[in-house]
């Protein structure tokens, strides 16, 4: 196999690796902000699982079709690694703004349409 192919592969499975840390991350995110419990937290695993596997598959796939090499292995735990290290800590502080900030807006819409769902039950329509 041509060092350039291989180059490719192992560039597409690191970056298979990084968007695995991505999807960590966010599961993490929303795992915070919804808190499941009980059966719930079991269907965010298995979404997460269900996810990664695919996420895992498709890269693999595109990278080498299918074939399962050792650079394949060593991309996917290199890009794993650079996102752990570089920039996780970035990711979840920027999901936690936008997730309390989205949660500030639904809040604020619901107040304004409980207020004037409460102004209007003292009328009377004509």
């Amino acid at each position: 196999m041509p060092l350039s192919v291989q180059l490719h592969a192992l560039v597409l499975t690191t970056l298979t690796g990084v968007a695995l840390g991505l999807l960590w991350d966010a599961q993490g995110l929303l795992r915070r902000f919804l808190r499941p419990e009980g059966r719930m937290r079991d269907v965010f695993d298995g979404a997460l699982a269900l996810v990664a596997a695919l996420v895992v598959a498709s890269g693999l796939f595109f990278a080498g079709w299918g074939e399962l090499r050792l650079y394949a292995l060593f991309g996917g735990g290199l890009g794993l690694w650079a996102y752990f290290s570089l920039g996780s800590q970035t990711v979840v502080w920027a999901g936690e703004r936008v997730l309390h900030r989205a949660a500030r807006a639904v809040a604020r819409v619901g107040e304004g349409l409980r207020a004037r769902l409460a102004c209007g039950r003292g009328r009377r329509q004509n």
